[in-house]
């Protein structure tokens, strides 16, 4: 008769996603390597509707790291970066910004949040073109921290201020909105924790659009099960660990022009 074994300990999405000692990127970053190569991330998770969109980036000192207007993200060098103070207003950087990142300065006034994201992704635009948020389908789906609300009141552009306003009180103290007929808006704390939320946002997005295209059956995850696979992120700092570094390596060895 074989011996018993005794059972696995039982492992916590806390414990799977606890920081494990992983290659890293292998260099030393710079603030704008770090903002290009995040930039080139998101475009190929999709976040690449032309030369729309805007990213912004606090810095120790109070200034704030924001993508030009005139180049693509998947095209973005370090060399690109602009510099821009607390009020909005572009100190450095040989392209000019893009007038709408006033409602991220906006969000930046009231909102304890380094970085900020806003664009126009394909399936998360489609899900707010419906009005509605796409449904949790599967686990993937759920693994981001953070809440995610509809904001429904479009008023068009967001370059206004006042309309910047309407946008920060309608999401309230939520940190990732569909904004109804216009595409996604999405805080962090960090390049690590926005880059995993903006993923799976996608990934959300994706996934019900195709389960629901399939016709009546699809069964969203329980709220609580929702809750919690975001919670379990939440104690690790809200990103997947060794995600941003692993993506880093990839759009080095793809273009090592991103760091000039």
């Amino acid at each position: 008769m074989p011996a018993m074994t005794s059972a696995p300990p039982h492992t916590t999405l806390e414990s799977s996603y606890a920081p494990l000692e992983g290659p890293g990127i292998g260099r030393e970053l710079s603030p704008v390597q770090e903002f290009a190569l995040f930039a080139r991330m998101l475009s190929r998770l999709g976040y690449d509707d032309g030369l729309a969109g805007h990213i912004t980036y606090q810095q120790a000192d109070g200034t704030f790291l924001v993508n030009p207007f005139l180049i693509p993200w998947d095209q973005l060098r370090a060399s690109d970066v602009c510099v821009c103070d607390s009020s909005g207003s572009q100190i450095a950087g040989r392209y000019r910004i893009n007038s709408a990142t006033e409602l991220h300065f906006a969000f930046h006034r009231v909102r304890t949040a380094r970085v900020i994201v806003h664009n126009h992704p394909k399936w998360s635009t489609a899900w707010s073109a419906m009005r509605r948020l796409p449904p949790v389908y599967d686990q993937s789906s759920a693994l981001a921290s953070g809440r995610l609300v509809l904001v429904d009141e479009y008023t068009g552009t967001v370059e206004q201020r006042q309309a910047a306003e309407q946008v920060i009180e309608a999401m309230g103290d939520a940190e990732m909105a569909i904004l109804a007929n216009h595409g996604v808006l999405i805080i962090a704390d960090s390049l690590p924790e926005l880059l995993t939320r903006a993923r799976v946002l996608e990934v959300r997005s994706h996934n019900a659009w195709h389960v629901e295209a399939m016709g009546p059956g699809g069964r969203p995850l329980p709220d609580d099960m929702v809750t919690r696979l975001g919670q379990g992120l939440e104690k690790v700092g809200g990103a997947f660990p060794g995600y941003f570094e692993s993506m880093a390596r990839r759009e080095i060895s793809a273009d090592p022009s991103v760091l000039d």
